[in-house]
């Protein structure tokens, strides 16, 4: 998704697409694993990529987080503690 989203900035995507691309970035940002590759690859792209990213909230929609397990919820809450 991040290299769509230079592409995007490159305007290399029609219209439609980049509406795509904003729903999926939405979804999958409530994925912890995404989530947890962001932070290990986001400094590899442009910061208007990262800066795009950033800004958008994860959809926490039943529909949206139905694959985030208990455990995995359990992890994903121990990270975010200090």
């Amino acid at each position: 998704m991040l290299n769509e989203l230079v592409a995007h900035f490159d305007g290399k995507l029609l219209p439609e697409e980049f509406e795509s691309l904003k729903h999926n970035i939405r979804v999958a940002k409530a994925r912890p694993h995404i989530v947890n590759a962001y932070q290990f690859t986001s400094r590899g792209f442009p910061k208007k990529v990262r800066d795009f990213w950033d800004e958008f909230e994860a959809d926490t929609s039943p529909i949206a987080s139905k694959f985030v397990t208990s455990e995995t919820q359990k992890i994903m809450e121990a990270d975010m503690k200090p």
